[in-house]
């Protein structure tokens, strides 16, 4: 059990210290930020009203 105990704790302490997963973890909620920022820009853009021509020749609206 102390073995694998050892095992375990190399493999993360080997993860942890990986380049990617530290740089993934700083510029992972920079990103999200980043696109909700982008989708609520886009939707608080001016919105111009338009009007729609709706023909119904079968009187059902």
């Amino acid at each position: 059990m102390n073995k694998l105990i050892l095992i375990i704790k190399r493999e993360i302490k080997s993860k942890i210290t990986n380049k990617t997963f530290i740089i993934m973890t700083l510029l992972a909620p920079l990103l999200i930020t980043g696109f909700l920022g982008v989708i609520i820009k886009m939707t608080q853009a001016e919105k111009t009203e338009q009007k729609v021509l709706v023909i119904d020749e079968t009187h059902f609206f």
